[in-house]
């Protein structure tokens, strides 16, 4: 259907942690993503974002910090091979990141459909 999905808060970072769920462990301390910088000489942030860009989504992390936001453009000079990309697909717990509580009266509430 030529529907582009868009990461919102593609690093398990947000301003407002109160709408953060509690039940996943934090992204960027990950040890996969962690080793996967290292031979790439890049960060667990840098690793998750391109994770997402080889697979079609697109990703907009938010920062203030100048020398983040040009990190978060510094991973293009790099891929991820098969292999890793079916390892971190494999971190997947199915756990919704964002609390959607304010959206708790809307009919399809809490949004678990598959797609």
């Amino acid at each position: 259907h030529d529907i582009l999905i868009v990461a919102y808060t593609p690093l398990g970072i947000s301003g407002q942690p109160l709408q953060l769920s509690t039940d996943f462990q934090p992204l960027l301390e990950d040890e996969l993503l962690k080793s996967l910088g290292k031979k790439y000489k890049k960060t667990a942030a840098q690793v998750a974002l391109r994770f997402n860009i080889q697979r079609g989504i697109v990703v907009i992390p938010k920062s203030f910090d100048p020398a983040k936001i040009k990190e978060n453009f510094q991973i293009f000079d790099f891929s991820l091979t098969e292999e890793e990309m079916k390892s971190i697909e494999a971190l997947n717990t199915d756990v919704r990141l964002v609390r959607l509580d304010k959206l708790s009266g809307h009919p399809e509430y809490p949004f678990k459909d598959e797609y």
